[in-house]
Parts: C-alpha cells; sequence; structure tokens
C-alpha cells in the first residue's frame, strides 16, 4: 500500500532529502522507474507485479506476472508499458493496467525494453536471443547472440540496437535484424550503454577480478578504454560537455572526460550498481549497496540525502515535478523532493529518458 507522509520524513542530516511518499510491494524493488506524461510511475518488484502510482503516491494498480520483474518498464508513444518477467514474457500493458498481450521468449528476461519511434520493442533473455516485436505483439526477427543477455539494449539515432552480452561482446545490429559490427571486451557485459552526443558509445564489463571501461566510436572501433580494479555493473549516463559518469564495484562514481581521462572520483564506501541520474543543475543522484543515495555536485563532492538499510540497486528517475524515484531493497519504492529536474544531456539517466524508451533523439 502507499503511505503519504504528511510531516516532513529525510534522510539523515543536512541536506537529507524529503520523502513525499512511499509505495510498499512483497519484495525487493531492483527495477528503474519509468514515468509517464500524465506522472504515474510504474516499477517492477520481485513479488511478480507491475505497479503503478499515481504522482500523488496512490497506487493505481498492480499488475501480476508469473515471476519476478527485474526488467525495468518503459512507455511506448502510444502509452502502453511494456515490461518483461523472469517467467519469460514481455507483456504490453494498457494505462489502466489491463493486459493487452504478451510475447514468449522462452527464457527469463532480466534485459529491459527499448522501444522505437515506431513502437517497436527490442530486448534479450536469458537464452542468448535478441528479440524484435512490433506495437501488437507481433516477432518481427530474433537473432541468437554469443551469450545471455541482461542489458537493455541502446537504440543510435539511426536507429541501431547495441547491446552487450556476457559472453563478452559487444553487437551493433541494424532494425531489421543484421549484424554491422562487433566488439570483443575481453569480459561479461551486464551495463547497457549510454551514447554520446556524436554517436560514442560507453559501457562497463565484469572481467572477474577486474573490470573494463569501454569507449567505442560509431563505427565500432575502440576509442578509449579503462581497466579498473573491480567489475563494473553500474551502467553509465553522459553529461552537457561529454562527461561520463559511472560506478563500479570498487565504491568509487567515475567522471571521465571524452578522451578517457578521470576528472575526479567519489568514494561511495560501497559498490555501485545503481545508474546516476543527472539533475538539471548538474548533481548526480545514485544509490549504493549498503543503502546510502547520494547527491554529487559537478566537481566530486558529495552528501548523503537519503539512507536505508538495504540496497539500491534500482537507478533513479528524476519528474518534471522535482521528485526523484526509486526502489530499495526494503520492498518499497520512493519518492523524495530533490528540487531540481533532469537534465537536458546526450544520456541523463538508466536508459536515456524518464519513459526508459533507451532511444537517442535523432
Amino acid at each position: 500500500m502507499a503511505v503519504l507522509l504528511a510531516a516532513p520524513v529525510v534522510g539523515c542530516g543536512p541536506g537529507s532529502a524529503r520523502v513525499e511518499w512511499r509505495m510498499e510491494t512483497g519484495d525487493v524493488v531492483a527495477t528503474s522507474p519509468a514515468l509517464a506524461s500524465d506522472g504515474t510511475v510504474y516499477f517492477g518488484s520481485d513479488d511478480f507485479h507491475v505497479h503503478a502510482v499515481g504522482p500523488d503516491g496512490n497506487r493505481r494498480w498492480a499488475f501480476q506476472t508469473d515471476g519476478p520483474v527485474r526488467s525495468s518498464p518503459a512507455v511506448g508513444p502510444n502509452g502502453h508499458i511494456y515490461a518483461a518477467s523472469s517467467d519469460g514474457a514481455l507483456y504490453a500493458i494498457s494505462p489502466e493496467g489491463e493486459e493487452l498481450w504478451q510475447y514468449d521468449a522462452g527464457a527469463s528476461i532480466e534485459s529491459s525494453p527499448a522501444v522505437s519511434g515506431e513502437g517497436n520493442v527490442y530486448f534479450g533473455c536469458n537464452g542468448g536471443i535478441l528479440h524484435a516485436v512490433s506495437p501488437d505483439g507481433r516477432s518481427l526477427w530474433r537473432d541468437r547472440l554469443d551469450g545471455s543477455i541482461v542489458a537493455a539494449v541502446a537504440l543510435s539515432a539511426d536507429g541501431t540496437l547495441l547491446v552487450g552480452t556476457r559472453g563478452g561482446i559487444f553487437h551493433a545490429i541494424s532494425a531489421d535484424g543484421r549484424e554491422r559490427w562487433r566488439f570483443g571486451s575481453g569480459g561479461e557485459i551486464r551495463t547497457s550503454a549510454a551514447l554520446g552526443a556524436n554517436g560514442e558509445i560507453y559501457f562497463g564489463a565484469d572481467l572477474g577480478e577486474a573490470g573494463r571501461f569501454v569507449a567505442l566510436n560509431p563505427d565500432g572501433s575502440l576509442q578509449w578504454s579503462l581497466d579498473l580494479d573491480e567489475p563494473v555493473y553500474g551502467s553509465p549516463v553522459v553529461g552537457a560537455d561529454g562527461t561520463v559518469y559511472f560506478g563500479a564495484d570498487d565504491r568509487l562514481l567515475y567522471a571521465v572526460d571524452v578522451r578517457g581521462d578521470v576528472r575526479w572520483t567519489f568514494d561511495a564506501r560501497a559498490p555501485i550498481r545503481s545508474a546516476p541520474a543527472i539533475g538539471a543543475d548538474g548533481s548526480l543522484f545514485f544509490g549504493a549497496w549498503d543503502g546510502t543515495l547520494w547527491r554529487v555536485d559537478p566537481q566530486g563532492e558529495g552528501r548523503t540525502i537519503f539512507r536505508r538499510d538495504w540496497e539500491f540497486e534500482s537507478s533513479p528517475a528524476i519528474g518534471d515535478n522535482g521528485l526523484l524515484f526509486i526502489g530499495n531493497g526494503d520492498y518499497m519504492a520512493y519518492a523524495l523532493r530533490v528540487r531540481t529536474t533532469l537534465a537536458d544531456t546526450p544520456w541523463p539517466k538508466f536508459r536515456r529518458n524518464n519513459a526508459g524508451t533507451s532511444r537517442a533523439d535523432p
């Protein structure tokens, strides 16, 4: 149920964010929220449901699947909600919470769906198949890649699908399913790519005992890479000046310029698997594995704005109303007052925009 808070509830200490509402589910909320144009918040939970919450914190509906929902929902151009589950199905849900159709992927789905401007839906599954599905639920094509796909597809401005696999290969695939190029990262790719203003491609990899962060040119050639002491599971974002931000299991948030030089790092004191969201004021918001929600300024100075006892795996969204939405391992989704909106940058958050379409603007 939703818990509306009449009095301020904050994290800990000066600068903490006020909690406007919290919504309880039946299990962990690891997904990133998607926002509809009317302010409705959609998120998945390990309780086998996709939840819809109004901007006032009132529950609108809960849609049941047959498995945990670790794939973050997306809102298509028609207003339909696309959500996938570990039960192997992609669901199309109406804004009223009714099932429109379901598509059987044949394997558990953790990859979050991407949605093209035409309404086609693209996602991968743990069986290593990349799927393209029409707005009415028909299979357009399927392509078997070299390993399980848990990352979300990123869509370039020309419609190219960009995604890595746990087999360690990053793929560029045309909208009709033909491979354009591939790049070997040297490790498992679990992060979703972020795209720069000129089509640069950024993602992280898990090398087992270490990590690697990679920047590619649009043609798949290597621009630069950084080798780290721990794996990279946090998806990157891109700022207005081209700076790339990402977190890693070494507890650091990195700010890296377009040449691959590290501008600064911020020690969050716990692994970071939440992609940052960039506010219009330049602040970076992200959660850490110890339950701390951080706000870090463009110079790399940070403060705690909220604290829970369980991990943040969810990546935040920031609405036009100045609220930040995020899920936590304590079975809750939260709306916190941060008094900024989402920045207008090439890729300011996980899957780029609040609808979660993972699509670069043409």
